[in-house]
């Protein structure tokens, strides 16, 4: 089994991808409900997450009626539910897929922080999650089986789909950063 070369750096590990053969699986799902209240801010509050213009709902208008006018680049959502009812309006996921794909992506994550090692969002905002392989570790590194997760909506139909990818396992040894 041969080492490719190190695949990125973080913090104080020199990460090396091992047999990178790519493995992926679409898996097709209905939307769990049809339509659920979200609040909506203009600022950013405590909890919440940034949602880019093209993930605006497509009814956000009615409690942003300036949002064309002032041409908001951003919002900020609450995922769960909130208390102040003035922000929140009824999103219908199966009209608004570009922000249910980032509902289904957060609810996803918040699955995984509490069963994988490491979860975190890569340059395209997928999802990946690495798994401790006990058996490949060694006292000079740690090794992690590793999944990228993409949710999509509409490629092949128009249901929601989740994309898994096995991207083969990483090693991570503790080296100094100017080795590499």
């Amino acid at each position: 089994m041969g080492i490719s070369c190190p695949r990125f750096l973080k913090a104080k590990y020199l990460i090396f991808m091992v047999d990178p053969n790519l493995i992926l699986n679409i898996l097709t799902f209905n939307h769990p409900i049809q339509q659920k209240d979200f609040a909506f801010y203009t600022e950013k509050r405590n909890g919440s997450f940034p949602i880019n213009k093209y993930e605006f709902p497509v009814n956000i208008e009615e409690i942003f009626p300036v949002v064309k006018a002032q041409q908001l680049e951003h919002l900020y959502t609450e995922f769960e539910s909130s208390d102040d009812k003035k922000v929140v309006i009824k999103v219908n996921l199966t009209k608004s897929t570009r922000f249910a794909k980032h509902y289904y992506s957060w609810l996803i994550f918040n699955h995984f922080k509490t069963v994988a090692d490491v979860v975190n969002s890569n340059f395209v905002r997928d999802l990946e999650v690495w798994f401790s392989d006990k058996m490949e570790s060694t006292p000079g590194y740690n090794a992690y089986k590793v999944f990228t997760l993409r949710v999509q909506i509409g490629r092949n139909g128009a249901n929601p789909e989740l994309g898994i990818s096995y991207d083969g396992k990483l090693r991570s040894s503790p080296e100094s950063n100017n080795l590499v």
